[in-house]
């Protein structure tokens, strides 16, 4: 429904504003009696003179209604939230970089491997927007992934066959 009434609106206030710049000349036809037609239409004044008129202080200049500037701000507000969301449609997330995210993982102490990491992003469980739910991919797409173990921090244990080297 605003989509149509805004426009209206619009128009309206176009042609209030243009009301001190034409003016139409009616003239009586002796044929017709009591009718009248617009016989001509002379344009009183250019946009330029109009703007002199204003500065002179002429009656006929335009003063704005009262809902107009509602109108304006609302019309403008519209327009921005428009571009913002295609501005962040078009945008890519921006994630932390990988030592920073790896510290960030690190201080968390609350995964050892890829399986508790992604059961812990399958819970829904809220991670900063800054840290990727894929970080290998990520990373890996970037060139800066090293492996699961440098990024998550975990400890090797040297007693388990992954840290005897067997």
């Amino acid at each position: 429904m605003t989509r149509l009434i805004l426009p209206l609106l619009t128009i309206v206030a176009s042609l209030q504003r243009l009301h001190g710049i034409f003016s139409f000349t009616v003239h009586p036809q002796p044929t017709l009696g009591m009718a009248r037609t617009v016989s001509s239409m002379s344009l009183k004044a250019t946009r330029k003179e109009a703007v002199n008129r204003k500065e002179l202080g002429d009656e006929d200049s335009y003063t704005p209604a009262s809902w107009e500037s509602e109108l304006h701000y609302v019309i403008n507000q519209k327009r921005l939230e428009k571009a913002w969301a295609g501005r962040m449609m078009r945008s890519k997330p921006r994630f932390l970089p990988y030592k920073k995210c790896s510290e960030w993982a690190c201080r968390q102490n609350m995964w050892n491997d890829l399986k508790e990491w992604t059961e812990w992003i399958a819970m829904g469980e809220e991670k900063p927007s800054l840290v990727p739910s894929d970080p290998e991919r990520h990373y890996r797409i970037q060139g800066t992934w090293i492996s699961w173990h440098d990024f998550l921090g975990a400890k090797i244990d040297p007693n388990s066959m992954d840290g005897a080297g067997i």
